[in-house]
Parts: C-alpha cells; sequence; structure tokens
C-alpha cells in the first residue's frame, strides 16, 4: 500500500511537469491490446493517430486512486510534456467490453482532450454505458467519438 501512495503522489508531481517524459511508451501488459486495438480504430479512421497516442507515456493499473477521486474507474491526467492514464484494478474483473469501452474513453481523453459529453449510453459519458450498448453498439458508440475527434 505504501508503495502505491509514493507512486500516486510522484504522479501528481508529475502532472504538475516537474518530471521529464519517459523515452519511451510504459503500458501495462493486460491494458496494451485496447490501447492497440484503439490506434488501429484510430488509424482505420484517418484520425491524426501516433502523435497523439505518443502523448501518452504510462497505461497502469491501480487498486486505489487519490482520496479525492470519487466512484472513477479510471483516470487521465494530463501534465505539461506528458499525459498517463490510470485504470482502477477492478476493470480487470469486468466484462472485455467494459474494459475496452473504459480504455477507449480515457485515451480520447488524454491524446485529444475531448471532454464528458452530457449524454448518456455515450463513450465519452460520465458514466460507462450500459453494457449492452457497449456489446450491440460498440460501432456507432466509436464512430460518434471519432466525430468528436476530427471536430476539435
Amino acid at each position: 500500500m505504501e508503495k502505491i501512495v509514493k507512486l500516486l503522489s510522484a504522479l501528481l508531481v508529475t502532472s504538475c511537469g516537474v518530471a521529464e517524459a519517459p523515452e519511451v511508451q510504459n503500458i501495462d501488459g493486460k491494458l496494451r491490446p485496447y490501447f492497440e486495438e484503439f490506434r488501429q480504430v484510430c488509424k482505420t479512421r484517418r484520425a491524426d493517430c501516433d502523435d497523439s497516442l505518443n502523448k501518452i507515456k504510462s497505461v497502469s493499473v491501480s487498486p486505489v486512486f487519490p482520496p479525492d477521486v470519487k466512484d472513477a474507474l479510471g483516470l487521465c491526467y494530463l501534465g505539461r510534456k506528458y499525459n498517463w492514464i490510470i485504470v482502477h484494478s477492478s476493470m480487470l474483473e469486468r466484462f472485455h467490453e467494459e474494459l475496452r469501452a473504459l480504455m477507449f474513453h480515457e485515451i480520447a481523453h488524454c491524446a485529444y482532450g475531448l471532454d464528458h459529453v452530457p449524454e448518456k449510453n455515450k463513450l465519452m459519458s460520465e458514466y460507462m454505458p450500459l453494457p449492452s450498448t457497449i456489446i450491440y453498439e460498440w460501432d456507432r458508440l466509436v464512430d460518434e467519438m471519432f466525430t468528436q475527434i476530427k471536430t476539435r
């Protein structure tokens, strides 16, 4: 637990721009397939992929979030030099589709600066879409998100 608190403290310091950007992306092995899937989907939509995704230097899993963060399943930290994503470890126990939706959501925040949308059942909603929506309407959800990306 002490290591996790130190890690989160270090991340909060780096969000102020104190730390230098790492040379390579550090992506947790359990999350890498979703990151790479986002890259592939991005390339098929001809959006600015590599430069934007390279802004993200770390994607990790943690069992705890800072005390001021309530009910979040994932976090995107925007730093001066680089950005990083933290996924709550409870997400690893959820359905694959839910973890994929969360990763797409957090990547869109960190790589493209997308904000939450007020509508429910969208990838960029503040709350995760219903599992049935994620499963049966995935293509629509992704299309809507990339429409937001292209209009930025």
